[in-house]
């Protein structure tokens, strides 16, 4: 990602048995490594004795990662000249990780890295919780799309009263590609908001006025916008 020319680097975060934070996207270390079992029942130890496999479902020699290695690695890149940043999801469900909140602010304020760390959720608790601990850590509402006419947005898999005035902290909305259309993106720059739209390819998206865009493929996205803009 930070090679291919991307601005941001999205990660997802998990804690585990001993309350590390380890970058994983499931819950599960079954379907992306060589391990089973779940993230939050297992010591740091236990997870990195597993390597990851890659998409033919072959080990490699990686293991996975954790929050401060990965902090690590984009520092050092910053340290030499790149202005990529982090965009940090809690995957936190209904109490899964207590104070996990906490410690990512912790590790945050430790690097003095809010000029360049950002953290979403589709948890209003979590972004509670994260706003409370520390207002100057920008957050960012992760959703799937708006109800259109009604107050409520899809964030995960229930249904949530949606207002600016709720969400008054959150600097954008990440919004699913395919639930976003122009009057929303611009009702929400109207209210000095901005979006950012999930997850593609790197072709298979409209070309709408959001202010970024969260790729699986930033080298496809990149030479995609290019040819459009010629």
């Amino acid at each position: 990602g930070i090679l291919s020319g991307a601005d941001m680097i999205e990660i997802d975060i998990h804690q585990t048995l001993d309350k590390a934070i380890v970058v994983c996207h499931d819950p599960t270390l079954n379907r992306t490594t060589t391990g089973k079992g779940k993230i939050a029942e297992m010591t740091l130890a236990q997870i990195k004795q597993y390597n990851i496999i890659d998409q033919n479902g072959k080990a490699t020699a990686e293991r996975i990662a954790t929050l401060q290695q990965v902090l690590d690695l984009v520092e050092s890149y910053r340290a030499k000249g790149s202005d990529v940043k982090m965009l940090i999801e809690i995957k936190h469900a209904s109490g899964q990780y207590p104070g996990i909140e906490r410690r990512l602010v912790d590790e945050i304020r430790r690097r003095d890295a809010f000029g360049w760390c950002t953290a979403q959720s589709f948890a209003d608790p979590v972004l509670l919780t994260l706003h409370s601990l520390c207002p100057k850590l920008r957050i960012e509402k992760l959703l799937l799309f708006r109800l259109p006419g009604l107050p409520l947005i899809v964030d995960g898999f229930s249904i949530t009263r949606f207002s600016y005035e709720k969400y008054h902290f959150v600097s954008s909305f990440n919004m699913m590609w395919q639930g976003a259309n122009r009057s929303v993106i611009d009702d929400i720059h109207r209210h000095g908001k901005e979006v950012k739209l999930w997850t593609m390819q790197g072709t298979d998206a409209p070309v709408l006025d959001a202010d970024g865009f969260i790729t699986d493929r930033p080298d496809l996205w990149m030479c995609s916008r290019e040819a459009l803009a010629n």
